[in-house]
């Protein structure tokens, strides 16, 4: 049954000439998605202009750069990205973590729009929208000049939210918003889910007895269903966009079927799966850039002093966020470990629990002969009990190393940080 929240949460009027409106709806429905019918203020946030034509513009975002932004710019720009505003006691009000990247589609009268969670406003009001957004909606914001914002949309303008939707690596523009949304929402689909998204456990694909593609979906009660088979990678995307937070794998045979249309750059894939993707299939290439900037200024070889210099060569080139080359950041271990923890990276302190694409820290913790390296964790090693494959610049590709500082210089591991 669905749960009506109540709470004194207003409709922000842009003007003292509004009529007051009704107080809005705020609703979690049966299959948990969040609807709010509420107005649309006109939020300029992250605009490279909002002070200027926003009285209470302001040119950050929530959502930015160092926590998950992947778009153009340090911030969500209003101008060019439809994107909503959530309450800042939400979550304490609903009891529902609505997240940064958050999908929802807002509708007014016969316009819908699908836009991303994007910045947080204040405790006592709840309808807000970027300029894109009201703007896809029909309506026009601006001054007759175009030149200050002075109004928003009234009571009416409908939210539906799915909470834990966010793709971040798939909603880095107004088009591709627009596909995932459509995606989401199950809007022109090729093909239909068996289940609750939130009911599947992973997703492989294989093919079948006569080679076809296929795409398995699993249920976390066990259960397995052939979903679709397709001849195209463009609905191999749409299937793997739509689930972005299920474990994907692929099945030995159809690997080399998919290699040309499933690069580790795909926008499908975490910054995590990209990064050991392009140390897997094309280190040269990161060995080649290093050498490019790094050597001979820093060091007369790529393989003496560089390991920082090969994590962040492999950020350039995935087109991941990366501290300027030639930097201390770039260079060095304690400057680039401060970097990355300031641009939203996690701190890992528990071995266990690493994950391929984390960034090892190692030594020194007291004895004077170890040294500071940073390397990427890939897989535990089956075979010799604290050890992990990775990649560094010492070796030209994967290789195994001892966790522990067995046969090195560099000492035991530390940490790790983990890019967002």
């Amino acid at each position: 049954m669905s749960n009506i929240i109540t709470h004194p949460w207003k409709n922000s009027r842009t003007s003292p000439d509004e009529p007051v409106m009704p107080d809005p709806v705020v609703m979690i429905k049966d299959d948990g998605h969040v609807l709010i019918i509420a107005d649309a203020d006109t939020d300029a946030d992250g605009s490279p202009d909002a002070e200027d034509i926003d009285p209470t513009g302001q040119k950050e975002t929530s959502l930015r750069r160092g926590n998950g932004w992947r778009g153009e710019g340090d911030y969500v720009n209003a101008r060019i990205i439809p994107y909503f505003v959530i309450p800042g006691n939400w979550k304490k009000i609903t009891g529902v973590a609505v997240n940064m990247g958050d999908m929802a589609k807002i509708s007014y009268r016969n316009n819908h729009i699908y836009a991303i969670c994007a910045d947080v406003g204040g405790k006592d009001s709840i309808g807000e929208a970027s300029i894109a957004a009201v703007e896809a909606l029909g309506v026009s914001p601006w001054s007759k000049n175009k030149k200050k914002i002075i109004r928003g949309i009234g009571y009416g303008v409908t939210y539906e939210v799915i909470a834990g939707s966010a793709s971040l690596g798939a909603t880095v523009s107004f088009e591709t918003i627009q596909a995932y949304g459509r995606e989401l929402f199950k809007e022109n689909l090729p093909f239909s889910l068996p289940m609750k998204i939130e009911d599947i456990s992973g997703v492989m694909l294989g093919s079948n007895g006569k080679g076809t593609p296929t795409v398995v979906i699993s249920s976390k009660s066990g259960e397995s269903h052939v979903v679709k088979e397709y001849s195209d990678t463009q609905e191999l995307a749409l299937i793997l966009q739509l689930m972005p937070k299920t474990k994907v794998t692929i099945d030995a045979p159809f690997a080399v079927q998919l290699a040309d249309a499933m690069m580790w750059n795909e926008p499908f894939l975490s910054n995590a799966e990209r990064f050991v993707g392009m140390f897997k299939e094309d280190y040269r290439s990161i060995r080649e850039t290093v050498e490019d900037w790094f050597v001979p200024e820093y060091s007369p070889t790529a393989t003496s002093n560089a390991c920082v210099a090969h994590q962040v060569s492999c950020l350039k080139l995935c087109g991941l966020p990366y501290p300027q080359l030639g930097s201390m950041q770039s260079i060095n271990v304690d400057y680039f470990v401060e970097w990355a923890l300031e641009q939203g990276w996690q701190k890992i302190t528990n071995r266990a629990s690493l994950v391929p694409g984390d960034i090892c820290v190692s030594g020194p913790i007291g004895a004077p002969k170890e040294i500071d390296h940073v390397y990427c964790f890939v897989s535990f090693s089956a075979e010799y009990v604290g050890y992990a494959a990775i990649f560094d610049n010492q070796y030209f590709g994967i290789h195994l190393r001892s966790l522990d500082g067995i046969g090195s210089t560099i000492g035991e591991w530390r940490y790790a940080i983990r890019m967002p």
